[in-house]
């Protein structure tokens, strides 16, 4: 992410010109990989009478760690493809040990059923997910919290749904765990690729950027960031929360019919 100000008028009036870059070191790498190209495009002009001077201020990351950039970044990924295959794999486990039946003898509504087995796979992912995040992205890798952690709790806890959703879904249409495993990775690799955690949204192809609207995981990275490294107001982040809420919603409601038809 950059911003330009240029004093073309001072420069005009005989002045020096200065070119000042604000980049945002969020993602360290990508911020390293613009001011690199940036250092080159100011080069070319170095070979002309032109008094062009650049000045770098890093922001949110002055040192400039990608570990701790890509340590959160590959917890949220993780967290995605955990809260899949489990409440993938609680139903089709179901179906692997002959107990399909039993289940839906159960003098139980099928929808407290889906709904209790999908929360308490949620339940468990954010039990790890406060675990990883003491212990590895906030211990180990020192990543800096700058917002609030309850914040990041409620964002987590509302994309927990959206993940159990597909989790549903897969489980709806898979025989074994071994399929849940395969479809899982299957859906999963293009909803990381176009969230933003390995290739800038601004740098993607139009269309991608396009698509990127309908992937959760997208909000909950950029939610997640803005928390974290550049301590964004709870009121701020709104539509972070409301991506991931109607997505979530819509994901976790489809899911749900899905499973339900077989009960």
């Amino acid at each position: 992410m950059g911003r330009w100000s240029l004093g073309v008028g001072h420069y005009r009036r005989g002045g020096p010109a200065q070119l000042d870059l604000l980049l945002d070191a969020t993602a360290a790498s990508q911020a390293f990989t613009t001011l690199s190209y940036l250092h080159n495009i100011v080069l070319r002009f170095s070979r002309l009478p032109l008094p062009i001077e650049i000045k770098s201020h890093k922001l949110f990351n002055q040192n400039a760690d990608d570990h701790s950039f890509m340590a959160l970044t590959e917890m949220l990924s993780v967290i995605t493809l955990l809260i899949v295959i489990l409440t993938a794999a609680v139903f089709v486990k179901e179906k692997e040990d002959g107990t399909w039946d039993i289940m839906l003898l159960m003098p139980v509504d099928p929808k407290v059923t889906i709904l209790a087995k999908s929360l308490s796979q949620v339940a468990v992912v954010m039990g790890g997910v406060i675990l990883a995040l003491g212990f590895v992205v906030l211990g180990a890798f020192d990543t800096p919290l700058n917002g609030s952690f309850w914040a990041f709790v409620l964002l987590t806890f509302c994309y927990s749904f959206a993940s159990a959703g597909i989790g549903l879904f897969v489980a709806a249409v898979s025989r074994d765990v071994m399929q849940v495993a395969q479809l899982s990775i299957l859906i999963m690799m293009p909803l990381i690729f176009l969230s933003g955690a390995w290739t800038p949204i601004h740098a993607m192809h139009p269309i991608l950027q396009t698509l990127s609207l309908f992937s959760p995981l997208r909000y909950y990275i950029e939610g997640s960031e803005s928390i974290f490294y550049r301590g964004t107001a709870f009121a701020d982040l709104w539509p972070d929360f409301l991506g991931v809420i109607l997505l979530g919603g819509a994901l976790y409601l489809y899911g749900f019919r899905k499973i339900g038809k077989l009960f």
